[in-house]
């Protein structure tokens, strides 16, 4: 765990590269630079998700914009998403991101950082540069950690915390401009940094005008969503096999559970490959996983740990499904309190799953009901207000 803190460390290699730099700005918008650990795959990362809508955000109001990512890894799908969207990806392995800012710094409005170990390595670079520094915190990384070490016990992630924390603290001080996703984290910073400007900036937006209208899923098929990589999910998951899902299993016949993901746990997809009720999707397109939503009746979100808001639950609503979580898995969503299934055990989770199986007019009006309440936050319009500090050079 303790190397999670570390883990960006080899783009220092690109960093000190003294390649000349070959890039021309277009001088003729207002230009911003978007500067990540690796290219965004937005079909796995729900942080990948956010910062491709906020560069495309950008793109379409006729911004000039530039991703450049620290890691020397190749997504080629992602890449060429990201040109076919009007974004200009430089390459790590080409250039040094030291040179080929003092170059052409003079030429950008807006330099947006995200992830505390980014924004940490760069910021020192950064500082003699006339333009706005602006951080995007995902979610609290060091009070994410500070509730693993609260459940799990263990107690070594109480240091990552307040490292964390501590780096959290830093980048707040010293850029011009930080958001986070939900109310809830932006009283907690300003609270710690009172004299940062600190600013709530939804993570995700959704065209709901133009979302597929919401009609009746029936069937018994439950959807659980989340890259197992991440450990909140992986526990989660875990949660679920063993002990939520016998449950729902045994009050509702011919459940049928689905589990989408990136890296799904070898052990137990081996301990339940015999059970005829639950299938592993692993990595699925975006196309894929949205027709899996359209065809789910549940969406189950069993986390018992974590920060930010969840994009699973975003985009289950969005996508038309009711939802069952724990209070962990809405935080960040005050408008959906009363408006999910709130399930704290396993028998919680059953009986709020028993409910929407069996009654259409509860599921209904449900998520209708869903639906509306995040229309305005998590959509493009609410997206940019929010970004109003940085875009008044457009």
């Amino acid at each position: 765990m303790l190397t999670m803190l570390f883990r960006f460390t080899s783009p220092l290699r690109f960093l000190v590269q003294s390649r000349r730099p070959r890039i021309c700005i277009d001088s003729n918008k207002p230009a911003i630079l978007f500067v990540d650990s690796s290219i965004p795959q937005s079909d796995r990362d729900a942080g990948a998700v956010t910062l491709v809508q906020f560069m495309r955000l950008f793109v379409d109001h006729g911004w000039a914009v530039y991703l450049c990512p620290l890691a020397q890894t190749a997504h080629d799908a992602s890449h060429s998403k990201l040109i076919q969207s009007g974004i200009h990806v430089i390459s790590p392995g080409r250039y040094s991101l030291f040179t080929w800012l003092g170059r052409n710094a003079q030429y950008f409005q807006v330099i947006f950082l995200s992830r505390p170990p980014v924004a940490a390595l760069l910021l020192p670079i950064l500082k003699p540069i006339r333009a706005i520094i602006a951080y995007y915190g995902h979610d609290l990384h060091g009070e994410r950690f500070r509730l693993e070490a609260l459940h799990s016990g263990h107690w070594e992630l109480n240091w990552i915390s307040r490292r964390y924390l501590a780096v959290e603290r830093s980048i707040s001080q010293r850029v011009d401009v930080s958001y986070y996703p939900s109310a809830d984290e932006v009283r907690q910073m300003r609270a710690l940094e009172p004299e940062a400007n600190i600013k709530e900036l939804p993570a995700y937006s959704y065209d709901f005008e133009h979302m597929p209208p919401i009609r009746l899923i029936s069937g018994r098929r439950f959807l659980f969503v989340g890259n197992y990589r991440h450990q909140p999910n992986l526990d989660a998951v875990t949660w679920l096999i063993n002990e939520i899902w016998p449950r729902i299993r045994g009050e509702i016949a011919g459940a049928e559970l689905q589990i989408v993901g990136a890296n799904p746990p070898a052990d137990l997809v081996h301990a339940t490959h015999l059970q005829q009720d639950i299938h592993w999707n692993g990595w699925l397109s975006d196309q894929e996983l949205d027709q899996l939503y359209q065809s789910s009746r549940v969406v189950l979100v069993p986390l018992r740990y974590g920060a930010g808001v969840k994009h699973k639950v975003v985009s289950a609503v969005a996508q038309g499904c009711a939802v069952v979580s724990t209070d962990t898995g809405l935080q960040g969503l005050p408008e959906l309190q009363k408006l999910v299934g709130l399930a704290m055990t396993p028998e919680d989770f059953a009986k709020a799953s028993l409910g929407l199986i069996l009654d259409d007019k509860l599921w209904l009006s449900r998520v209708a009901a869903a639906r509306k309440a995040l229309a305005v936050r998590f959509s493009s319009q609410s997206m940019w207000q929010a970004l109003d500090d940085l875009h008044h050079f457009s």
